[in-house]
């Protein structure tokens, strides 16, 4: 009975709970999607940061390749020197041989026959060395292309 008197305060009350209830729900998924969207953000920062961390080790490593190339670099060509100099010392010294046993062979002539043997051996033995001098001058060469092609690209 109560309720039929009171229809309009009873109505008013259920709509006025309903009103509340709703505006609750609709706060409550505003702090959710506030809530989602500050997850985002905090995931976005992880995954820049993570970007940010391999590309400094990735510049790190490319950094040290670069280095290491240079000193390997350096290494090569003290080798490349001292092989320059160990060639010059043999050519020396073969040009020394070779005017000690020209000035032996004009007095003797059997030393002429040993001047053209010996002769024959020291130039076997120095165009050998420049064989090989030439060939370790190529591969560092060769490698020298491929690091500064790779440097290029890297």
């Amino acid at each position: 009975m109560f309720l039929i008197k009171n229809w309009k305060l009873v109505t008013i009350t259920i709509l006025t709970i309903a009103l509340i209830l709703s505006i609750m729900t609709v706060r409550d998924r505003n702090n959710d999607i506030g809530m989602l969207r500050t997850t985002n953000e905090l995931e976005v920062l992880e995954l820049k940061s993570e970007h940010l961390r391999v590309t400094r080790e990735m510049e790190r490593i490319h950094y040290e390749k670069q280095i290491k190339a240079f000193n390997d670099y350096k290494e090569r060509e003290k080798v490349i020197l001292a092989d320059a100099s160990s060639a010059n010392d043999a050519v020396n010294r073969l040009s020394n041989t070779i005017n000690e046993i020209s000035t032996a062979a004009k007095l003797d002539a059997k030393l002429r026959d040993r001047y053209i043997d010996t002769t024959s051996i020291i130039l076997k033995e120095c165009t050998s060395e420049y064989s090989k001098l030439g060939e370790v001058t190529d591969r560092l060469n060769n490698e020298l292309r491929l690091l500064s092609e790779s440097n290029r690209r890297g």
